[in-house]
C-alpha cells in the first residue's frame, strides 16, 4: 500500500468518526430534506440521495465525463445501513481503464448531525493528520453546501451538503494540479 494510500485510509476513517460526533439529536427524519422529496420508508433517506449506494450519487459515466477517463469499474463497498441515530454510508472505488483510482464516500445521518461543530471537529482532526506528511494546510471551499474542505496532497475533497448528508471524494491518481478542481466538478454532481 504506498504512503497516499495509508493517508487517504486514515483520513476516511477519521472524517467519519470525527463526523458522527457532533449530535444534534432529535431532529427527525425530516433533517436535509426539502419538501419535494419523498423518503425511504423504512430509513427515511432521502430516495433521490441513497447514501448506502455511492455508485448511484456518483455514476461512473459522470465520473469519466469529469476525470476524462473511461470507468473500467465501480464499485460500492463500507455499506451501513441507517439504525437509530447511527449514519447510512458507503464508498464507491471506480478504477480507471488507465490505471487510476478514485472514490465517493458518502453519508445521511437520520439525526441531522452535520452541525457546526461536527464540521469544525472533523476538519481540525484531519488537519492534524496530514500535517504528519504534508506541509501544506487544509483548505476552505466556499459554494459548495454548509462546509466544504480540500486536503492537498491525498486530494480529498469533503463536502457537508446539508444537516444531513455528506460526501467526500478522493482522487489518489489525479495530479496535484488538477486534483481540486476535478473534485469540485465531482462534488457538483452530488448535489
Amino acid at each position: 500500500m504506498t504512503k497516499r494510500a495509508m493517508v487517504t485510509a486514515a483520513l476516511v476513517c477519521t472524517t467519519l468518526i470525527a463526523g458522527c460526533s457532533g449530535g444534534s439529536e432529535g431532529k427527525g427524519d425530516d433533517a436535509g430534506k426539502t419538501g419535494s422529496e419523498s423518503a425511504d420508508a423504512t430509513s427515511g433517506m432521502p430516495a433521490s440521495w441513497k447514501a448506502t449506494d455511492a455508485c448511484s450519487i456518483i455514476t461512473s459515466a459522470e465520473m469519466a465525463g469529469v476525470m476524462k477517463a473511461e470507468v473500467g469499474e465501480a464499485t460500492v463497498g463500507l455499506v451501513n445501513e441507517a439504525s437509530g441515530p447511527n449514519a447510512a454510508t458507503s464508498e464507491c472505488t471506480y478504477i480507471f481503464k488507465d490505471g487510476g483510482r478514485a472514490s465517493v464516500m458518502t453519508r445521511w445521518s437520520p439525526i441531522g448531525d452535520n452541525d457546526d461543530a461536527a464540521i469544525g471537529g472533523a476538519k481540525s482532526t484531519v488537519a492534524a493528520t496530514v500535517k504528519a506528511f504534508t506541509d501544506r494546510p487544509v483548505e476552505d471551499v466556499s459554494g459548495l453546501g454548509k462546509a466544504a474542505f480540500f486536503v492537498p496532497k491525498i486530494n480529498q475533497l469533503n463536502v457537508y451538503l446539508d444537516d444531513a448528508r455528506m460526501v467526500m471524494v478522493t482522487i489518489s491518481s489525479a495530479p496535484d494540479a488538477t486534483a481540486k478542481d476535478q473534485a469540485i466538478a465531482l462534488a457538483r454532481k452530488a448535489i
